[in-house]
Protein backbone atom coordinates (compact mmCIF):
# COMPACT_ATOMS: atom_id res chain seq x y z
CA UNK A 1 0.00 0.00 0.00
CA UNK A 2 1.04 3.40 -0.59
CA UNK A 3 -0.79 6.74 0.62
CA UNK A 4 -0.32 10.51 0.10
CA UNK A 5 -0.52 11.94 3.93
CA UNK A 6 -0.95 16.21 3.98
CA UNK A 7 -0.79 18.09 7.50
CA UNK A 8 0.19 21.22 8.33
CA UNK A 9 -0.89 24.12 10.83
CA UNK A 10 -4.08 24.98 8.36
CA UNK A 11 -7.40 25.17 10.07
CA UNK A 12 -9.44 24.41 6.48
CA UNK A 13 -9.19 21.43 5.65
CA UNK A 14 -12.95 20.80 5.61
CA UNK A 15 -13.01 23.88 3.37
CA UNK A 16 -10.15 22.43 1.27
CA UNK A 17 -11.71 18.58 0.99
CA UNK A 18 -15.00 20.28 0.35
CA UNK A 19 -14.13 21.84 -2.92
CA UNK A 20 -11.30 18.54 -3.84
CA UNK A 21 -12.12 15.38 -5.33
CA UNK A 22 -9.06 13.76 -3.63
CA UNK A 23 -10.90 11.71 -0.80
CA UNK A 24 -9.19 11.02 1.90
CA UNK A 25 -8.88 7.58 4.04
CA UNK A 26 -8.55 9.75 7.34
CA UNK A 27 -9.41 13.10 7.88
CA UNK A 28 -7.64 14.70 11.43
CA UNK A 29 -7.65 17.76 12.95
CA UNK A 30 -5.32 20.01 14.86
CA UNK A 31 -5.88 19.72 18.55
CA UNK A 32 -8.61 16.66 18.28
CA UNK A 33 -7.76 13.75 20.51
CA UNK A 34 -5.87 11.41 18.95
CA UNK A 35 -3.78 7.90 20.55
CA UNK A 36 -2.85 7.62 23.81
CA UNK A 37 -4.35 10.93 25.06
CA UNK A 38 -2.50 13.31 23.01
CA UNK A 39 -3.55 15.81 20.38
CA UNK A 40 -2.86 16.59 17.07
CA UNK A 41 -0.52 18.71 16.56
CA UNK A 42 -1.59 19.56 13.02
CA UNK A 43 -4.62 19.23 11.03
CA UNK A 44 -4.63 16.76 7.53
CA UNK A 45 -5.29 13.84 5.67
CA UNK A 46 -4.35 10.71 4.22
CA UNK A 47 -4.94 9.40 0.41
CA UNK A 48 -4.39 6.44 -0.43
CA UNK A 49 -2.18 5.96 -3.64
CA UNK A 50 -2.25 2.00 -4.43
CA UNK A 51 -3.60 -0.92 -2.87
CA UNK A 52 -0.56 -2.89 -4.62
CA UNK A 53 1.12 -5.51 -1.29
CA UNK A 54 4.13 -4.26 0.56
CA UNK A 55 6.46 -6.55 -1.73
CA UNK A 56 5.82 -5.21 -4.73
CA UNK A 57 6.90 -1.83 -5.20
CA UNK A 58 7.29 -1.66 -8.70
CA UNK A 59 3.10 -1.46 -8.70
CA UNK A 60 3.14 0.93 -6.08
CA UNK A 61 5.51 3.09 -8.10
CA UNK A 62 3.45 2.93 -11.73
CA UNK A 63 0.44 3.29 -9.40
CA UNK A 64 2.16 6.93 -8.05
CA UNK A 65 3.45 7.85 -10.96
CA UNK A 66 0.24 7.61 -12.43
CA UNK A 67 -1.84 9.43 -9.17
CA UNK A 68 0.84 12.06 -9.42
CA UNK A 69 -0.18 12.89 -13.43
CA UNK A 70 -3.34 12.26 -13.10
CA UNK A 71 -4.12 14.89 -10.05
CA UNK A 72 -1.37 16.93 -11.17
CA UNK A 73 -3.53 20.28 -11.08
CA UNK A 74 -5.55 19.37 -7.57
CA UNK A 75 -2.17 18.58 -6.07
CA UNK A 76 -0.88 22.09 -7.19
CA UNK A 77 -3.58 23.71 -5.78
CA UNK A 78 -3.25 21.86 -2.50
CA UNK A 79 0.33 23.33 -2.45
CA UNK A 80 -1.24 26.88 -3.15
CA UNK A 81 -4.18 27.00 -1.43
CA UNK A 82 -3.11 25.69 2.45
CA UNK A 83 -0.38 27.23 4.30
CA UNK A 84 2.43 25.73 5.69
CA UNK A 85 1.50 22.85 4.49
CA UNK A 86 3.92 19.16 4.19
CA UNK A 87 2.87 16.42 1.86
CA UNK A 88 4.82 13.04 1.48
CA UNK A 89 4.37 9.85 -0.16
CA UNK A 90 4.93 6.76 1.86
CA UNK A 91 5.73 3.16 0.51
CA UNK A 92 5.20 0.23 2.53
CA UNK A 93 8.11 -1.88 1.64
CA UNK A 94 8.58 -5.20 3.11
CA UNK A 95 12.37 -7.01 3.29
CA UNK A 96 12.85 -10.32 1.93
CA UNK A 97 12.22 -13.21 4.41
CA UNK A 98 16.06 -14.39 4.38
CA UNK A 99 18.95 -12.82 6.14
CA UNK A 100 20.48 -9.79 3.89
CA UNK A 101 23.52 -8.10 3.82
CA UNK A 102 22.60 -5.60 1.08
CA UNK A 103 19.06 -4.59 0.11
CA UNK A 104 18.35 -1.72 -2.50
CA UNK A 105 15.06 -0.41 -4.22
CA UNK A 106 15.45 2.01 -6.82
CA UNK A 107 12.72 5.13 -7.02
CA UNK A 108 12.74 5.79 -10.85
CA UNK A 109 13.70 9.01 -12.22
CA UNK A 110 10.31 10.65 -13.15
CA UNK A 111 8.38 9.85 -10.22
CA UNK A 112 11.29 11.40 -8.36
CA UNK A 113 10.64 14.74 -10.91
CA UNK A 114 7.19 14.71 -9.46
CA UNK A 115 7.43 14.45 -6.13
CA UNK A 116 9.76 17.29 -6.51
CA UNK A 117 7.58 19.59 -8.70
CA UNK A 118 4.79 18.94 -6.26
CA UNK A 119 7.40 19.64 -2.88
CA UNK A 120 6.11 16.04 -1.65
CA UNK A 121 8.60 14.16 0.21
CA UNK A 122 9.54 10.60 -0.28
CA UNK A 123 9.24 8.36 2.02
CA UNK A 124 9.01 4.25 3.03
CA UNK A 125 8.11 2.16 5.61
CA UNK A 126 9.77 -1.22 5.88
CA UNK A 127 7.78 -4.34 7.45
CA UNK A 128 9.97 -7.07 7.81
CA UNK A 129 7.94 -9.77 5.85
CA UNK A 130 6.55 -12.85 8.10
CA UNK A 131 7.69 -16.33 6.84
Amino acid sequence: MCVLRVSGDFLEIDHFLKASYLEPLIVFKKGEPRFGGKHNETSGFNVSISHAEDEDLESQIIDSVDFLKKNMEELLKLKHDLTAFSAEIDFAISTPSEEIAVWTRRFPVELLRLLNLLEIELAFTVYPRSN
